[in-house]
């Protein structure tokens, strides 16, 4: 009868300093786990850098690692590049680049592609529709005045483009 009262009285015991034990670990140990995201540094403006010469810029902010706020302290090295054209030289105008182009708008109507406002954009699969029939139609009419280079650039950019396009509709 000791013996099993004994045994009752460990199992009653163990569950109870695992029931409280793991909530209470959880509660010591998680904040030195948990990392905060990264916050972007005014360094000011780029007026304020010598333009062409790198420049020493310190920085300093306050970090918090578990329950100690400590200050993170270093230096980077910036450079201002002289004033630069109005628009940078842009490349010889040809048909591969028009293609390029036109499919690129089509990604980005499908919402494959797109800068970090458009996370939340859902695609827009008229546009992409149209940039698709666009490419179809040139395809059409450059039928026999196309290298066949360019003829199988255009027709891998179209297959490509139709494929993602049914997966995204259906």
């Amino acid at each position: 009868m000791r013996r099993r009262k004994f045994l009752k009285t460990a199992i009653l015991t163990g569950c109870t300093a695992l029931v409280t034990g793991i909530p209470l670990a959880t509660y010591a140990i998680l904040p030195s786990l948990k990392q905060e995201p990264g916050n972007w540094i005014d360094f000011g403006s780029i007026e304020d850098l010598e333009p062409d010469n790198f420049n020493m810029l310190s920085y300093e902010f306050m970090v918090k690692d578990g329950w100690i706020t400590l200050p993170q302290r270093g230096f980077v090295w910036a450079k201002a590049e002289a004033e630069q054209q109005e628009h940078p030289s842009l490349p010889e105008a040809d048909f591969s680049g028009l293609i390029s182009m036109i499919t690129t708008q089509a990604y980005y109507a499908m919402g494959l592609i797109g800068t970090e406002q458009d996370k939340e954009r859902p695609p827009d699969l008229a546009v992409a529709k149209y940039n698709i029939d666009t490419l179809g139609v040139i395809q059409e009419k450059t039928k026999g005045n196309i290298t066949e280079e360019e003829a199988k650039i255009l027709e891998g950019a179209l297959q490509q483009l139709r494929m993602i396009f049914v997966q995204l509709a259906e």
